[in-house]
């Protein structure tokens, strides 16, 4: 039997085995849960996507629908992992330092219950409050640098009240005046808010749907996950393969109905298989007696020799 020998001279191999496996089941932990995030967010994406679609093709929205978006923006903001590393940093923040005073409680175990309760309360409240104000985005198309004040303000007060009404632990602790509190519960949400109006502005707002829908439909049919700028269309039998800056996503479609849905005059057709965007070609390659484009990924596209001063003509 062979025996292991351990080099390191502050821990035993025992403790680092111990530690190594921790840390892979940690890190195990983090993917799965990334992986979680990412498919309910592609869901919640999928389904406002049809919601939009609806109020598109009606040219209105009722309330009811537009309580429904917004439930899904709500999901997709409190299911991005940057908010959520967020959101608990700032609660472990208040935890550490003491916020309601809850570091002068002599019990770390109900200290640490207020806070996770806290986080509750905070999640919940603020989804419905989320869906109930964000609803006016998409009813009346107001923006959301108009609306989140009002989220603010109304969601720190719940928080606030919520957590005086319904926590019992609450009055072991000494008690602030109702102002201090409350400023608290403001500065809390206006810090988690500011994450959830840019994700919203970024990835959710029916005004940016309605744009990309407007100038670029083939966007829509690429997962969410792998929207960013189309480098380059290529035919492949009945199908396209769609490659963007975030990868590939190969969809049932010809080629030129792809490239209608796209903005005219952002890119050039190279060859009757291969569509390129202008902005990301950066050579023409010559090997043997083939031609070929390089563009801003590396990749190397075939070009049809009756295209190359056409390409000639857009290089930088």
């Amino acid at each position: 039997m062979t025996r292991v020998l351990c080099r390191n001279p502050i821990l035993p191999c025992d403790t680092l085995t111990i530690l190594t496996t921790i840390q892979l089941k940690i890190i195990s932990a983090f993917k799965a849960l990334d992986g979680f995030l990412v498919r309910q967010n592609n869901k919640a994406h999928t389904r406002l996507e049809t919601l939009y679609q609806k109020f598109d093709r009606e040219r209105t929205a009722s309330f009811k629908d537009s309580l429904e978006a917004s439930w899904q923006i709500a999901l997709i903001s409190i299911m991005a992992i940057e908010f959520l590393f967020a959101f608990f940093g700032i609660f472990g923040v208040l935890a550490v330092t003491g916020g309601f005073n809850t570091a002068n409680d002599q019990m770390l175990i109900s200290t640490w219950l207020f806070w996770i309760v806290c986080m509750v309360i905070a999640i919940v409240s603020g989804t419905l409050c989320w869906t109930i104000v964000g609803a006016f985005h998409v009813w009346k198309n107001l923006s959301f640098w108009v609306i989140t004040p009002v989220y603010v303000l109304v969601a720190s007060l719940m928080v606030v009240e919520s957590i005086r009404l319904f926590w019992p632990y609450a009055s072991t602790f000494p008690q602030k005046p109702f102002l201090t509190d409350w400023m608290i519960g403001l500065f809390l949400y206006a810090m988690a808010t500011v994450l959830i109006t840019y994700y919203s502005i970024t990835k959710t707002n029916i005004l940016i749907y309605k744009r990309s829908v407007e100038h670029n439909a083939l966007m829509l049919l690429l997962p969410v996950e792998k929207r960013d700028e189309i480098l380059s269309v290529s035919a492949q039998d009945h199908y396209v393969l769609i490659t963007t800056k975030k990868g590939e996503h190969l969809h049932r479609l010809a080629l030129n109905e792809a490239i209608g849905m796209m903005p005219v005059d952002t890119g050039i057709k190279i060859h009757r298989s291969h569509w390129v965007a202008k902005k990301h070609i950066r050579k023409v390659v010559k090997t043997g007696s083939r031609y070929f484009v390089a563009l801003s990924n590396g990749a190397e596209i075939p070009l049809s020799a009756a295209k190359i001063d056409d390409v000639s003509a857009v290089l930088p």
